[in-house]
């Protein structure tokens, strides 16, 4: 919060810092997205980043990967070690009684996502956001005293997701290779930038680059490209937090690497290794 407090009064604007605020609706983003915002009457605020009249969105698309039965389990079991568990959980290790044949036909093993159900619902809800950001910006409908609408600036908009979702955000829907953005650190920071137009003879080549050399990823279905801030998987706004927030490099660390770095082609695997 303190972070963007202080860019928003670096600004020469006195639009609110965020335009909208987007976040997973999982209770422990919306929480963190409601830290960021200043709306979490736990936490002080010193400052309004977003029109107080314009709510917090949630969106099931921004949730983490479903890990089926490794869904809440330790991080060093294997997934047959967690299918195990899970079916002793639910009694149907234990040889079968006939007379309870209903838990049999009710019981159902969770659901689990690949990387590519990730993509496809992440892609959906970026394809929608821009869409919506175009709307705001070219009509002339709608617009009241009660809501922020969009001026010539780009707008500011707050996305608060988990670590896996966010991965295939940045590296399968929009594209980035992972040297760029390496492996996710909890509460980090991720700028990205969305261009409606580029000044470059190669501004429809699906990776080409700026005009300061930044890498820039062009999107062929909504027509604009993608480029990271200069802030990419930074922590540096937890460094003085009073809560001591820092991450070092150690156990806990190396579990969030093994989490996000090995989820592969179906996060069900995660870990397998």
């Amino acid at each position: 919060h303190e972070e963007f407090v202080r860019l928003a009064n670096g600004k020469k604007s006195n639009v609110n810092y965020f335009w909208k605020a987007y976040s997973s609706d999982l209770l422990r983003a919306k929480h963190t997205a409601e830290i960021v915002l200043g709306r979490d009457p736990k936490y002080p605020s010193s400052g309004v980043l977003m029109c107080q009249t314009e709510d917090l969105r949630l969106d099931e698309r921004l949730r983490e990967y479903a890990l089926g039965v490794r869904e809440g389990r330790s991080v060093s079991i294997s997934w047959q070690e967690a299918m195990s568990e899970w079916r002793k959980e639910n009694n149907l290790d234990d040889e079968r009684d006939e007379s309870n044949w209903h838990q049999y036909v009710t019981t159902k093993e969770p659901p689990r996502e690949s990387a590519k159900d990730v993509h496809r619902r992440t892609r959906s809800f970026l394809h929608n956001l821009i869409e919506g950001v175009r709307e705001n910006r070219h009509s002339t409908k709608g617009a009241s005293s009660t809501h922020q609408t969009l001026n010539n600036d780009p707008p500011n908009i707050l996305l608060v997701s988990h670590g896996g979702c966010i991965k295939i955000l940045l590296q399968s829907s929009l594209g980035f290779p992972d040297e760029l953005i390496g492996k996710l650190l909890n509460g980090s920071l991720t700028e990205v930038d969305v261009l409606s137009s580029l000044s470059s003879d190669h501004d429809t080549e699906a990776r080409t680059h700026d005009e300061c050399g930044k890498t820039v990823i062009y999107d062929g279905e909504v027509h604009c490209w993608y480029r990271l801030g200069s802030r990419v998987n930074d922590i540096c706004h937890l460094e003085d937090h009073p809560m001591g927030l820092t991450q070092h490099h150690g156990h806990g660390n190396h579990s969030l690497d093994a989490l996000y770095g090995a989820l592969g082609d179906d996060a069900s695997v995660a870990m397998e290794k």
